[in-house]
């Protein structure tokens, strides 16, 4: 049986937004898409980050901050933080030094590194330029049905 790869799992049309994208735009496009998250690439297709929902929640409700402080004591502070946040750029909030993965990357290769760093999606580049991305979706329906093959 012959291992798959990247290049046979990965999804080709792909979304991804410049580092100067604003944020509340990226956001509904998130919600759109169904995605937690996008490549963010220069103007050749390059990948100099990622922009995922936790990075956008994160901006807005920084994690030091107790829930029950956010919510009701500082309701008029989230609210004009939430405004303010949303102008900003995709710059000020992604991933920078992103990992990614070959489309000539084995699945099991690729299940390594998405689990053991907990990644949910990984832009899939040629030569330096995006060309998919993967998801942990993606890797188990391909182990499903590789495992359906066997029987």
């Amino acid at each position: 049986m012959k291992v798959k790869k990247v290049r046979d799992i990965m999804i080709r049309d792909i979304t991804a937004v410049s580092k100067d994208a604003i944020l509340k735009d990226v956001a509904k496009l998130l919600a759109r898409r169904r995605v937690s998250g996008l490549p963010v690439v220069d103007d050749h297709q390059g990948v100099v980050g990622f922009i995922s929902e936790a990075d956008i929640i994160h901006s807005i409700i920084p994690s030091n901050v107790q829930k029950e402080e956010v919510f009701l004591r500082n309701f008029a502070e989230l609210t004009r933080k939430l405004s303010k946040v949303g102008e900003k750029t995709v710059k000020d909030y992604m991933t920078e030094n992103v990992e990614t993965v070959s489309e000539d990357d084995d699945i099991y290769t690729l299940t390594d590194s998405m689990l053991g760093r907990n990644f949910k999606t990984l832009p899939v580049v040629r030569e330096g330029r995006l060309v998919g991305v993967v998801s942990r979706a993606d890797v188990c329906q391909a182990l499903m049905e590789e495992k359906d093959e066997e029987e």
